[in-house]
Formats: structure tokens, C-alpha cells, sequence
């Protein structure tokens, strides 16, 4: 079963059980948050409930964090293939290609099966200190 499947669909196994612990991780947030509200709160209670909060907060960032860097990816590439792919249809010809340039050079692989020969390249290799 992928990824996908168990996000939308809450038919199966492993749907119904993300579906429920996004639901929990909600629900101990905000129970969370509003006991710490409480004037008269023991010191260790207050610091799980703040480790807590902290742990549910990281882990919904992530999420976010996730999603933020996939629409990132997908727009570098989409403007590689903007600018690229006149100069190169060989080697940007779709944004496809794009992406796996874009994933391949910004994880530092960089395989060299594909790269830029537009102006572009040449001004950014001259002023980079390590070219």
C-alpha cells in the first residue's frame, strides 16, 4: 500500500489508523494547551504538558515542512525547464528532467549526467569562490 492510500482513504487498516492519530495529536494539543492554562499547576506537570506541546508542534512541522520543500522543488524545476530547456532539450526536455536534475544537484549527488550550459552557469561559476 503507498503513501497516498493511507493519507485519503480511511477504508483500510492503515488509513483508519493515521486518520486517528492526526486526530489524537490534535486533540492532546489543544487538552494540552488548556490545562497549562490553569493558574495552580504542579511544576512537573506543566513540563510534561510543555514537552509535550513541543512534540506534537515538531511533528506537524514536519509535515509542513515536508510539503513546503516538495512545492519548492517543483517550482525550481519548473523554472529550470523555463529557462533551460531552449538551450537543452535533450537534457531538460521535460520538467521531469528538471526535477531530477533539481533533486540530484541540491542533494550534492550530482551525478553530471545532466547540467546547464547557458550563460547563466558561466556568470554563477564566476562569482562562486569555488570554482
Amino acid at each position: 500500500m503507498d503513501i497516498k492510500a493511507i493519507v485519503e482513504r480511511n477504508d483500510t487498516l492503515l488509513g483508519h489508523a493515521f486518520d486517528l492519530i492526526v486526530q489524537v495529536l490534535i486533540l492532546l494539543s489543544v487538552i494540552t494547551f488548556s490545562i497549562t492554562t490553569l493558574p495552580d499547576l504542579n511544576a512537573s506537570i506543566r513540563g510534561f504538558l510543555d514537552v509535550t506541546e513541543v512534540i506534537v508542534a515538531i511533528v506537524f512541522t514536519c509535515e509542513y515542512f515536508l510539503l513546503i520543500t516538495l512545492i519548492l522543488l517543483y517550482l525550481s524545476a519548473v523554472g529550470i525547464y523555463y529557462f533551460k530547456h531552449e538551450a537543452q532539450p535533450e537534457a531538460f526536455g521535460s520538467i521531469f528532467h528538471s526535477l531530477w536534475w533539481d533533486v540530484a544537484t541540491l542533494s550534492t549527488v550530482g551525478y553530471g549526467d545532466m547540467y546547464p550550459i547557458t550563460v547563466g552557469r558561466h556568470v554563477s561559476s564566476k562569482r562562486s569562490p569555488h570554482t
